[in-house]
């Protein structure tokens, strides 16, 4: 680049900050607030802990497709009779471990004055480890059967549909089978999750909002969630704008709220969080997870909240904004969904300028169509065993070589995240390695694709970086934001002099715009508890489509980028002679 170039470069740069803080501090929205009615609360702590201790103990052993999972259905079914529900089951079937299990939901309805309904849901599986599993979620069964219990005797409005759900330890499978089966799922106006007690400090009351790789709850379910929290003598655990934004940027759900949001259905979970638990932590996925920690104490703030949920949502006779792409500023404000997608659209402002600065420069050179489509032949071959890696991962999931699952990896904990099937990844690594040493000795030895110099070679790159960020942006703004904008805004530096220091700032800028996403595999692993092991769950993660095609692609390209500027930016054929220049 000029002088002038960078100069227009940098001040592009500091106008992305500036206009990025006056859209935060001016685009502001207030959000619309459901009003918490003024009602008296029939939830008895008692009878939850009661319905929990009946599911333990009559059934410990609830893993998705074993007999102890059945006869746990039908006797929550019977629960559900004798509040005076109209019940059913329906069932799916999934991949666990390389076999197709078959699960069931139980169902519970209401019926309401209106045809439009409220969802309420409780998972009752538990992992093959784990024995009785009376927090995660027997006890947020018994909340569920126990608010069964006190709407039976009060009208409603609203339908309301009491879903006992199976298979959410598998990823959300019941959850997931419900929202793409179920007949009446349109006339739901809000789902709420109830995901475990508390067993320390259950007046804490952590909200999740994740959708399965799409959707997210709107602003008006996640307050109204924390101040139905805080009625019930609560504090409610929401992220703050930061947390909120990385989880709109990864948007992997753990809780049944998560299928929901995705099929366009506002969902919230209300629950527990092990992970500030001492207690939580240790009995977390384990057989010690047993009905002798729980108490009647532990389901009153849980279950009166998620009571005045449904009285709020139940008085409601209009229709919320249920908008589900924002970003969210402060306990009430949040810029829009325009506001939002033009904020992370400005991030990428510098490297649409430096891509045309790059063809501009190099545009008058007689051998620039030559060194474009050579650069672009080069991208694409090393790119090559990229797409035949994840191909070969498929193949590996399809025929059982890595036992297959539904679409999550294992679930925490489960033995199968620790014990990584080396010979598969070595496979994978042997077929990467030898792709990339093919195409590297293929290219010196046929001279249809030259050496571009530097400059080419960077045109090419932003360019195809420039791409790769605005179909990131279409899939995911939050995403594109967070894990590509850094790459845009500091691989725009990158220059061609062969000094050792230039060499050096480089490596940093290359290394830099990982970062984000290095910190997040560091946070993933330590949520999960994997440590090293978090590259198996990747791997995995991939081969069963949990981490989309476009997704490992994108991430696939961006790091072909990266290295392929790096390396040309670090050998000595970056300059053009005189005689490559026809100005």
């Amino acid at each position: 680049m000029t002088d002038l170039q960078r100069s227009i470069l940098a001040i592009s740069t500091a106008l992305v900050f500036l206009l990025a803080t006056l859209i935060l501090r001016t685009t502001g929205n207030q959000a619309e607030k459901v009003r918490v009615p003024e009602t008296k609360l029939s939830f008895s702590p008692s009878n939850a802990y009661e319905a929990t201790k009946n599911l333990v103990t009559q059934y410990p052993e609830r893993g998705t497709g074993t007999e102890g999972s059945r006869g746990a259905a039908k006797w929550i079914e019977a629960e559900m009779k004798r509040a005076g529900l109209r019940t059913e089951q329906q069932e799916f079937e999934a991949w666990i471990a390389g076999r197709r299990v078959g699960g069931r939901n139980v169902i519970g309805v209401d019926e309401g004055i209106r045809e439009d309904a409220v969802a309420l849901i409780a998972h009752y599986d538990i992992p093959y480890h784990v024995r009785e599993g009376a927090m995660d979620d027997a006890s947020g069964v018994g909340v569920l059967l126990e608010l069964a219990r006190v709407f039976s005797h009060e009208e409603q409005k609203k339908t309301l549909i009491f879903i006992a759900s199976d298979g959410e330890e598998w990823g959300m499978l019941g959850a997931r089978h419900f929202a793409k089966e179920y007949p009446g799922l349109k006339r739901i106006r809000a789902v709420i999750s109830l995901d475990y007690v508390r067993l320390e400090n259950p007046e804490k009351v952590c909200i999740r909002g994740e959708g399965q790789f799409r959707g997210y709850a709107p602003l008006w379910l996640w307050m109204l969630a924390e101040d139905c929290a805080t009625r019930a003598g609560g504090e409610p655990g929401s992220p703050d704008p930061l947390s909120h934004y990385l989880a709109q940027a990864v948007n992997i759900s753990s809780t049944d709220q998560g299928p929901f949001l995705r099929a366009g259905i506002p969902g919230i979970n209300i629950g527990g969080d092990h992970s500030d638990s001492p207690l939580a932590q240790k009995v977390y996925h384990t057989p010690f997870d047993t009905i002798e920690n729980l108490n009647p104490g532990l389901f009153e703030v849980l279950g009166r909240t998620a009571e005045l949920m449904i009285h709020s949502i139940d008085a409601l006779d209009y229709s919320m904004d249920n908008n589900s792409y924002y970003l969210r500023t402060g306990k009430r404000t949040y810029v829009g969904h325009a506001g939002t997608i033009t904020l992370q659209a400005f991030l990428f402002l510098p490297l649409l300028l430096v891509t045309g600065f790059q063809y501009y420069n190099v545009r008058f050179r007689r051998k620039f169509m030559s060194d474009v489509l050579a650069e672009v032949t080069n991208m694409g071959l090393f790119f090559l065993p990229w797409v035949a890696a994840l191909v070969t991962l498929y193949y590996m999931v399809w025929t059982d070589f890595i036992p297959r699952y539904e679409l999550y990896p294992a679930t925490t904990l489960d033995p199968f995240l620790k014990n990584p099937n080396t010979r598969a990844a070595a496979i994978l690594a042997a077929e990467l390695i030898g792709g990339w040493i093919v195409v590297s000795v293929a290219r010196r030895f046929l001279s249809l694709w030259g050496r571009p110099d530097f400059a080419s070679a960077k045109a090419v790159c932003l360019d195809t970086l420039l791409t790769v960020s605005i179909i990131a942006l279409a899939l995911n703004g939050f995403a594109a934001s967070l894990f590509l904008a850094p790459a845009a805004l500091l691989w725009v530096w990158m220059e061609g002099d062969a000094g050792l220091l230039r060499r050096a700032l480089n490596v940093v800028l290359a290394l830099a715009a990982a970062a984000p996403l290095a910190l997040m595999l560091v946070m993933f692993a330590a949520k999960l508890s994997l440590g090293p092991y978090i590259f198996w769950y990747l791997l995995t993660g991939a081969g069963y489509r949990f981490f989309s095609p476009q997704a490992v692609l994108i991430t696939a390209a961006a790091l072909t980028i990266g290295v392929r500027l790096l390396q040309k930016s670090l050998t000595k054929t970056n300059l053009p002679t005189g005689s490559e220049l026809n100005q």
